[in-house]
């Protein structure tokens, strides 16, 4: 059975809030246990390390296209989209509405599977993670969402 759950994902590139309206009429809010922020995320893995594992004796050289920055943001937000995925697999997720800025809702948009892609009902270029879940759910009533 399909779920009514619609999740409203409010991202940037270093943290995330997740949000539910059970069904249509119902008020928005926040699943706690799910939001996260790329600095939490880093401290329950245990921070990245240098190469200096005894086989590599010299300091570790990015190569100029790529930023160490970027490459955290492209993995916290597959992380999010992995929670997604989930979520959509378990059929816990009716529709999904994205909020994020443009260059991380692109990232999230790629990471995610087929199905939940077909839950997308709305996509919103805009930075509100730090927003409250009444400013949110302003926001989605002036959508139309």
């Amino acid at each position: 059975m399909t779920s009514q759950a619609i999740w409203v994902v409010v991202a940037d590139g270093a943290s995330a809030k997740f949000f539910i309206r059970e069904r249509a009429g119902l008020p928005l809010r926040e699943l706690e246990p799910l939001s996260l922020t790329l600095q939490a995320e880093e401290r329950r893995k245990g921070r990245s390390t240098a190469v200096h594992d005894g086989v590599n004796t010299g300091p570790l050289v990015q190569p100029a296209h790529q930023n160490i920055e970027e490459d955290k943001e492209r993995h916290f937000l597959g992380h999010i989209a992995g929670r997604i995925n989930l979520a959509v697999g378990e059929h816990a997720v009716g529709q999904i509405v994205l909020i994020a800025p443009p260059h991380a809702l692109g990232l999230l948009r790629a990471r995610l599977s087929g199905a939940a892609m077909d839950l997308v009902k709305r996509e919103i270029g805009k930075d509100l993670v730090r927003e409250s879940v009444h400013d949110i759910e302003r926001r989605l009533k002036s959508e139309g969402i």
